[in-house]
């Protein structure tokens, strides 16, 4: 079967190859594996970033990758002209979704093609345009159980998928120490975004410092559109004695010690789908503080395996991180139900993502 799959992440073009995400790649070589051609569908830029880390030069991928032009309007006229003409030789169209170029999905009814979505994240998954979208899909597949009942709610049929992450159940430390610790690590690990409240997070630190609770190393490991503005920002709050900034890391072996390191995992985002660093965290006994934006809030239960707060609040972060500070041995229950919830999840004989999606479609 020609599998058309729509991308929602640019290709980032750098010295020695063309690169998409690693779940991405692997999902698609997987998808191969069975007995499929897969053409991957999206534009290009020019980017260093270490998160796009797998490679698709010398892969069976076939790779349809556009240059951006330098006015908008026209890169999406071009791209959408040539999208029709990929939907129409296509058998099977597997859209990521939202994307830019999601209205492909309309090409695909018009041409009577079978087409598939995976939803990604919150924004626009309750609209009418969505629900349109969801009832005529062969399949919608979601990165939460929340998004899949409002995909069933209105129609469509959704399948929870299997994490697209590099670690599954045999991983899981089950017997991690939580013991009170003169000093403390912390960990963010992802994009340097602002929209995953960093300059909050930053923020907070400072005021612990301020009142005198600064036993504790941050390590922030990632990079991303904002990296040089949260560095400076840190700078400026005179974190250097307390943030440690180590950039882009995709090495497994790596951000498993960086996880094992930690005492404490915080993500602070705005929005999100569910993202891979919350089950990675959970694999590693790591206890969590994180918002409830998008799908998190669908496996993640406040004071059962996680300390909530609120989105934009610098003030819920300093809460919290003193919560920990002052009670650390308290996190033992929510790391060991932690560990119960990503059991089933990451189960490494569940099927993954591209075995049930071939099912579906063949």
């Amino acid at each position: 079967m020609k599998i058309l799959l729509i991308v929602n992440n640019v290709f980032y073009q750098k010295k020695d190859g063309l690169y998409t995400y690693r779940a991405i790649g692997e999902f698609a070589n997987e998808l191969i594996k069975l007995g499929n051609e897969v053409e991957m569908f999206q534009t290009k830029i020019i980017n260093e970033d270490k998160f796009h880390d797998f490679n698709l030069k010398g892969t069976a991928i076939k790779v349809s990758a556009y240059k951006r032009s330098s006015i908008k309007l026209l890169t999406y006229f071009y791209i959408y002209i040539i999208g029709i003409y990929k939907v129409f030789k296509s058998d099977f169209i597997y859209i990521y979704y939202p994307t830019n170029y999601h209205f492909l999905a309309f090409f695909s009814i018009i041409f009577r093609k079978k087409y598939g979505l995976n939803v990604r994240g919150q924004k626009g998954i309750t609209t009418k345009l969505s629900k349109f979208l969801y009832k005529r899909a062969v399949t919608v597949f979601t990165v939460s159980p929340e998004f899949t009942t409002i995909v069933n709610k209105a129609g469509g049929s959704g399948i929870t998928q299997r994490p697209g992450i590099s670690f599954n159940s045999n991983d899981i430390i089950c017997d991690r120490q939580i013991v009170k610790k003169d000093n403390y690590r912390f960990l963010y690990l992802g994009r340097l975004d602002k929209q995953k409240g960093l300059i909050e997070l930053l923020t907070a630190l400072q005021t612990l410092k301020l009142k005198g609770l600064n036993n504790f190393i941050f390590d922030i490991v990632g990079d991303g559109p904002d990296e040089y503005e949260i560095i400076e920002m840190s700078n400026l709050l005179n974190l250097q004695d307390f943030v440690i900034f180590h950039g882009g890391i995709t090495e497994l072996d790596t951000l498993k010690r960086f996880y094992l390191n930690a005492d404490l995992f915080i993500l602070p985002t705005y929005h999100e789908g569910f993202p891979r660093t919350l089950y990675e965290a959970m694999i590693f006994g790591v206890p969590i503080i994180t918002t409830f934006v998008g799908g998190i809030a669908s496996i993640m239960v406040n004071n059962y395996n996680c300390i909530e707060i609120k989105p934009k609040s610098a003030e819920n972060i300093v809460s919290a991180i003193e919560r920990v500070l002052l009670n650390y041995q308290d996190m033992d229950n929510l790391v060991k139900n932690a560990s119960e919830t990503v059991k089933i999840i990451v189960d490494k004989d569940r099927l993954s993502h591209a075995v049930e999606l071939n099912s579906v479609i063949n």
